[in-house]
């Protein structure tokens, strides 16, 4: 038997998500007569395949889905009718998000391939194109505004 941190610790995450985890229904471990929770090795075992299947980006829905087709070694899932098409949404899922990213990296790169060359050597930042015009300062106010 295992206190908390000590199972947080041997699995590479935190108390607070152990407990989360138990609140979800996925760890259930034994309660002392302190109220203390005690985990036992299919805890730790539990514990580690939710981290991995975590780790792998599913989410607690999904890992709520997979995690009773979990190989006992924790490094496979077995054929459960539902492991496959829950995995394949994962992976859509996943593909959606790194197209999104990509696109975003891509916007960045072309916004520093028009920045980088107007500015090289400066050390000054462009200024944006709706505000790229002369400014003056009117006699009245003494304050800048654009013409």
């Amino acid at each position: 038997m295992m206190r908390i941190a000590e199972l947080a610790r041997r699995v590479g995450t935190t108390p607070r998500m152990l407990r989360y985890y138990e609140d979800e229904g996925l760890l259930t471990p034994q309660r002392g007569l302190n109220g203390y929770r005690d985990y036992d090795g299919a805890d730790l075992q539990t514990a580690e395949q939710i981290v991995a299947l975590s780790e792998a980006g599913l989410t607690l829905s999904s890992i709520r889905t997979v995690l009773p087709c979990a190989a006992p070694d924790g490094t496979r899932l077995r054929a459960c009718p539902m492991v496959t098409p829950e995995l394949r949404r994962q992976l859509d899922t996943i593909h959606d998000r790194i197209a999104a990213l990509t696109q975003s990296a891509n916007a960045i790169e072309n916004y520093l391939a028009t920045l980088e060359p107007r500015n090289a050597g400066t050390g000054l930042e462009p200024i944006p194109a709706a505000l790229d015009h002369p400014v003056s300062a009117p006699k009245e106010s003494g304050l800048a505004t654009a013409v």
